[in-house]
């Protein structure tokens, strides 16, 4: 019974310790407020209040452009209910490009992909 007990746990443990091997790139954002971003409307503020301080910020001739992206990290277990033929490998990507002229939006392209 006692060796069964030690193998049970073993495995959980070694469970657990595999499923947090994941690593994710960047920071999660609020990608439905996206879909509220207006050209010529939107400032620096809105984006900032609703998505947060971007991950990185460039400057260019077109203006200023914010970039926000989330990966989250796929781990052991997901790779292996890949190969046993299930969805483990559903984690999605999600990148946002943001130009600003002035303070308000000129532009911005959103991706989004399995």
């Amino acid at each position: 019974m006692k060796k069964s007990f030690k193998k049970c746990f073993f495995v959980v443990f070694i469970a657990v310790f595999l499923a947090s091997c994941a690593t994710s790139m960047g920071r999660k954002f609020d990608t439905s407020y996206v879909n509220k971003i207006e050209r010529g409307v939107t400032t620096k503020a809105d984006v900032r209040k609703n998505i947060g301080e971007p991950g990185s910020v460039t400057f260019t001739s077109h203006g200023e452009n914010w970039s926000y992206h989330y990966s989250p990290g796929i781990n052991v277990i997901d790779i292996y209910a890949a190969q046993l033929g299930g969805d483990g490998l559903s984690a999605s990507t999600s990148t946002l490009a943001v130009t600003f002229k002035g303070d308000v939006v000129s532009d911005y392209t959103f991706s989004k992909s399995q």
